[in-house]
C-alpha cells in the first residue's frame, strides 16, 4: 500500500516536469517511475535529459519522507498491520 502511495506521489510531482520534446511512450516511461526515468535517460541522447532526470530524482526523494511519515502515523493506529 505505501509503495503504491509513493508511486502516486512521484507521478503527481512529475506532472509539472516538461517532457514535451519526447514522444508519448518516452513521456509515459519518464513520468511513471524513477526506474523508468533512469532507463530512458540511458537510452536517450537529448540535451534535456539531465534536467528532467534531476527532476525525477528529486521527485522520488521527496516521496520518501512523506511515505515514512505516513508509515509512522499508521504504526501508531494499527501497528500489527504494518509488519
Amino acid at each position: 500500500m505505501l509503495g503504491s502511495l509513493g508511486t502516486s506521489i512521484y507521478r503527481m510531482l512529475m506532472d509539472g516536469v516538461n517532457v514535451a520534446d519526447f514522444d508519448a511512450a518516452e513521456r509515459a516511461t519518464v513520468k511513471t517511475t524513477i526506474g523508468g526515468a533512469v532507463e530512458a535517460a540511458r537510452a536517450l541522447q537529448y540535451s534535456a535529459v539531465r534536467v528532467w532526470l534531476e527532476a525525477a530524482r528529486q521527485s522520488a526523494a521527496d516521496c520518501e519522507p512523506i511515505v515514512a511519515q505516513l508509515k509512522e502515523a499508521l504504526a501508531t493506529v494499527a501497528p500489527s498491520r504494518l509488519h
